[in-house]
């Protein structure tokens, strides 16, 4: 359907770093592979993949907001609104959502296997490609168990290990070794220097969702702190907080119905416990 097609169009195409498809191509090209147009698609392929765990994790979240425009559940909520049909737009926008995350995911899919390289090559990236889906989705769910949980600083950081070092930077980057016919020392070193990149990458990202200027990072500073995402940081932030800040933070964090003021004040004992520091 063209609303749907258009509507994943201008998600894919409206920004975005394309951290993932640039670490699949230059870990293409460290693992000796030549620059052509078949390593472009293969590592294109993972900004689709890219969009569907976007699509889903903004509806996992509740966000409004992604690169500073609409999220895809809240756009097509919208549309069900503006043309006043019938039943919950709330529940249209997150359904048709699913979908488009499901239609990223399977594009992702073709668009890998026939992005013109030899099989043989593509069957060397596919399995690391696979091994990268399992750890993102498994990961989501640990963030989800994290979020109920104990909210320990161990487990904050183990979610970021599986659900965005490896993802953003190691995976992307062995992808491209192995697509190439990269030795396994060379892959095996990728990993070395991709993880530890990878968490200071989404140690970074918790810092602006919380502390970051909406007009540059095109997200919102209150949905982190609504959700009660359990990040790194807050995880510092309980251990070193005194019984009148654990209160506070008992009562804010993870309040969907916090506001600005509520959320100066947990920005507050977050730099007052030393954990942004940290």
């Amino acid at each position: 359907p063209r609303g749907v097609f258009t509507a994943l169009q201008r998600f894919v195409l409206a920004g975005g770093k394309r951290l993932r498809p640039l670490f699949c191509y230059w870990g293409w090209r460290g693992a000796g592979g030549e620059d052509a147009a078949p390593i472009v698609v293969a590592s294109a392929a993972l900004e689709l993949f890219h969009a569907f765990a976007l699509i889903h994790d903004d509806i996992l979240d509740g966000s409004d907001r992604r690169r500073g425009e609409p999220s895809v559940h809240r756009l097509f909520a919208d549309l069900h609104a503006r043309s006043s049909w019938r039943g919950d737009p709330e529940a249209y926008g997150r359904n048709t959502a699913l979908l488009c995350g499901d239609l990223c995911a399977a594009w992702s899919d073709q668009m890998f296997h026939e992005c013109g390289l030899p099989t043989e090559q593509v069957h060397r990236g596919y399995a690391m490609f696979a091994l990268m889906r399992t750890e993102v989705i498994a990961g989501e769910y640990l963030d989800l168990v994290s979020g109920v949980g104990d909210g320990s600083v161990a487990s904050a950081l183990t979610v970021i290990r599986m659900k965005a070092a490896r993802y953003t930077v190691t995976r992307p980057l062995q992808i491209g070794a192995a697509l190439a016919g990269g030795s396994p020392e060379l892959i095996e070193g990728f990993a070395e220097f991709g993880d530890p990149l990878g968490d200071a990458f989404q140690l970074r990202d918790d810092v602006l969702g919380v502390f970051g200027d909406p007009a540059v990072t095109g997200k919102s500073i209150l949905d982190d702190l609504r959700e009660g995402k359990p990040t790194v940081m807050m995880a510092l932030a309980r251990s070193a907080a005194d019984r009148t800040q654990t209160a506070r933070l008992r009562e804010l964090f993870g309040n969907p119905e916090l506001d600005a003021d509520g959320a100066a004040e947990l920005r507050t004992i977050i730099e007052a416990t030393g954990a942004r520091t940290r």
